[in-house]
């Protein structure tokens, strides 16, 4: 089969920003894919060009171009990234994580239920700060080579949005912190709306632990893995 020239596949990263892929692990998948095409129109005839190939490669995707690959590459990589994350709650599943969960929501309920909406706005304060503060640690601890990762790789971005998505956990249900402005009528009738934002609250501290103490060493092993071709060292 023919094989493309480093100045050939230079050229093919070249085409893909000039159709507006602007993920550069994006690239290289898509540069994979139109190489390996372009390799087989050329060996099936030997007189075409690189350029006519590569046209005649790029007219089998639709009139929008790349978009398509690229919001297919989004929807698989934020699958991915989500089932990683919950990997790595999944040894934590057992009775002791139960149990420690349970009881931080419990003593929230608690207090929630002693002293109304001053302690229920200080926790989702506490909560909103930790989450904060672990978030800073967390990119503190993982930098990269390249400053503007966080936009110029989609595996980056995108295990950012899935795990911030989470941290906001305490907040899902803000219809039903707004419904306990007057907390002391709102609680009094509906204890069960009080269990669910002390959950809501539990698992807001839980993840944001996570941010600090798992997230740095998980974007790590899936960078030198999986993306190891990237050598986007963090």
């Amino acid at each position: 089969m023919t094989q493309l020239t480093e100045q050939q596949i230079a050229a093919l990263f070249d085409f893909t920003r000039t159709k507006y892929v602007r993920y550069i692990d994006v690239q290289h998948e898509l540069v994979d894919h139109l190489a390996s095409d372009i390799e087989i129109e050329m060996k099936d005839n030997p007189a075409l060009t690189f350029d006519a190939a590569l046209a005649k490669v790029y007219r089998k995707f639709p009139i929008s171009g790349f978009s398509k690959f690229v919001s297919q590459s989004e929807n698989a990589m934020l699958k991915f990234w989500a089932k990683m994350i919950f990997d790595q709650l999944t040894p934590y599943a057992g009775l002791p994580f139960v149990l420690i969960a349970t009881l931080l929501a419990l003593i929230q309920y608690k207090l929630i239920i002693a002293f109304g909406a001053p302690c229920l706005y200080t926790f989702i304060v506490l909560v909103v700060i930790y989450n904060f503060w672990t978030s800073l640690k967390f990119n503190n601890i993982v930098k990269f080579n390249d400053e503007d990762a966080n936009n110029s790789y989609l595996v980056v971005s995108t295990f950012r949005g899935v795990a911030a998505s989470f941290s906001f956990i305490p907040f899902m249900f803000s219809h039903a912190i707004n419904d306990l402005t007057n907390i002391s009528t709102a609680i009094d009738g509906n204890h069960a709306k009080a269990i669910l934002l002390s959950v809501m609250l539990s698992l807001g501290w839980i993840w944001s632990a996570m941010t600090y103490y798992k997230f740095p060493k998980l974007i790590r092993t899936v960078l030198n893995d999986k993306y190891a071709h990237l050598k986007l060292s963090v």
